[in-house]
């Protein structure tokens, strides 16, 4: 029907149409959100309430470079569905793997806790860590907040000129 070739052709600013896909994610996140400030209520544990504030405002940011990345998935899966699927399916895994949410980072390999380190989710992970358990030794938040401040400044606008590189350069294919 020819309804995506004419919404990427309308004279709309990308940013836009990543602004309207980030909205829809975050209404869907919100329902999540409710039922953990509902449980911390009821929970009562020992919360650093200024740090929990700095951890969702690192929780955002790592929103935002997520949907970045994803608009970039998009501009691939228009071109290339198989390779699209194939990053949406697997570097999410690899990511956490080395994010170390389910283990401290100390028991990975030094090379990859190298790449933990460069890592937004575990810098996010050791803000929301840092609300309710006292830091590690090794850990600065500042740092932590700043990579997320700045890639989260940065990655719409690049996610959005390489989705228009990928459209410009390979067109729509497969649908």
């Amino acid at each position: 029907m020819l309804t995506l070739e004419g919404t990427l052709l309308a004279p709309v600013n990308r940013l836009y149409i990543l602004m309207g896909k980030a909205v829809r994610a975050f209404l869907e996140l919100l329902v999540d959100s409710a039922i953990f400030i509902i449980l911390l209520l009821f929970l009562h544990p020992r919360i650093d309430w200024p740090m929990l504030g700095v951890s969702i405002i690192g929780l955002f940011c790592l929103y935002i470079i997520w949907i970045s990345v994803d608009f970039i998935v998009s501009g691939i899966q228009l071109s290339e569905e198989g390779l699209a699927s194939l990053l949406s399916e697997y570097v999410p895994r690899v990511i956490m793997f080395i994010s170390a949410v389910y283990y401290p980072v100390e028991t990975l390999p030094k090379i990859l806790r190298t790449l933990s380190y460069a890592n937004p989710v575990y810098h996010a992970v050791v803000l929301f860590r840092s609300a309710f358990y006292l830091p590690a030794k090794d850990v600065n938040i500042l740092v932590s907040i700043s990579i997320l401040l700045i890639l989260a400044c940065i990655m719409p606008f690049v996610s959005v000129r390489l989705f228009d590189e990928i459209y410009k350069k390979y067109g729509i294919k497969g649908y």
